[in-house]
């Protein structure tokens, strides 16, 4: 697993195959409300689609950001196991969203429809991202662009040198 970052696309991806199948079949059933209906009625479909689509959108950015980190800037990134138990959490509850969804064990909210426990781990994932992402970058990189966000150095954004 040398380039994990490609997961996180391929995942990515694969989410959005996905997303573009349930939107298809959701407009379908919206239009044709007995197609599929003893299957996956609207209900359960549009959150199939949204869940997918909001899915292939952060997967594939992470991806991104962990190539450009280790391909393009060629930086070693701090702990290539903490990348490795990222994807497998969100793996992991990529399979239980739709559990969640397919078993009407839904929590309400708009575009995160799913159980809402599920929040925690997703959370979690975002908290190893952000260390590795951190890590990698504090002491490494110098003139940062401000799309890498210098927190260590504010002056990045203004300038608080004497006048």
């Amino acid at each position: 697993m040398k380039n994990f970052s490609i997961y996180f696309i391929i995942a990515g991806l694969f989410a959005l195959i996905l997303g573009v199948t349930f939107g298809v079949l959701g407009s379908v059933v919206y239009i044709y409300p007995d197609f599929l209906k003893n299957y996956t009625p609207f209900n359960q479909m549009r959150p199939l689609h949204t869940s997918m689509v909001v899915s292939w959108i952060v997967l594939t950015a992470v991806g991104g950001v962990y190539y450009y980190l280790t391909k393009i800037e060629k930086l070693k990134l701090f702990s290539p196991k903490l990348a490795k138990i990222h994807f497998f959490i969100y793996a992991i509850i990529g399979v239980l969203i739709l559990f969640s969804i397919f078993t009407n064990n839904l929590g309400g909210r708009e575009y995160m429809v799913f159980s809402p426990y599920l929040i925690l781990p997703i959370l979690i994932g975002w908290v190893l991202f952000g260390i590795n992402y951190f890590k990698t970058m504090i002491g490494k990189v110098k003139d940062w662009p401000v799309y890498f966000l210098d927190v260590g150095n504010w002056n990045c954004f203004y300038d608080f040198s004497p006048l």
